[in-house]
C-alpha cells in the first residue's frame, strides 16, 4: 500500500466515522469497499484497543473488551461497535484547514501576478505618455 493510497484511506475512514458516529469494522469494510488486507492494515495500525492508543490510531471500541481476550484480527472483533477517536477529528480538521489554505495561496498567487501585470502595463503606459509629451515640446 503506497503513501498516497494510505492517505486517501485515512481520509475516507475519518469522513465515514464523522457521518456514521458509531459503526462496526464490517460495515466500514462493506461501505468503503475494502479488501481483507486493507481491513487488517486498519486493525493493526489505525485501531486502538482499550487504553493502547497512539497518535496513529483513528478508531477505538465503544466498549472495552476483557483483558483476557486475544487482540488479534478476527470476525468477532469486526462486529463490535467502534467510534472515531477525538484526535482523528482534530487531524481531519487540520487537513481541511491546510487544504483551504493551499487553495487560498493559489488564488493569492494568481491575483499577485495579475497585479504585477497591471503595474507593468501602467508603468509602460506612463513611459509612453511621458515620451509623447516630450516630443510635443
Amino acid at each position: 500500500m503506497n503513501a498516497k493510497a494510505e492517505k486517501n484511506l485515512i481520509i475516507r475512514i475519518i469522513e465515514y466515522g464523522l457521518e456514521k458516529d458509531v459503526f462496526t469494522l464490517n460495515s466500514l469494510k462493506e461501505d468503503l469497499n475494502l479488501d481483507e488486507p486493507t481491513l487488517k492494515f486498519i486493525f493493526n495500525n489505525l485501531f486502538a484497543i482499550n487504553d493502547q492508543q497512539s497518535a496513529n490510531h483513528l478508531i477505538a471500541l465503544v466498549q472495552s473488551i476483557p483483558a483476557n481476550v486475544k487482540y488479534q484480527f478476527s470476525n468477532s472483533l469486526n462486529s463490535l461497535q467502534v467510534r472515531l477517536l477525538p484526535n482523528a477529528i482534530f487531524q481531519y480538521s487540520d487537513y481541511l484547514e491546510i487544504k483551504a489554505a493551499r487553495q487560498a495561496a493559489k488564488e493569492s498567487k494568481k491575483l499577485a501576478w495579475i497585479a504585477i501585470w497591471i503595474s507593468l502595463f501602467i508603468g509602460l503606459a506612463s513611459l509612453v505618455v511621458g515620451y509623447l509629451q516630450l516630443q510635443q515640446l
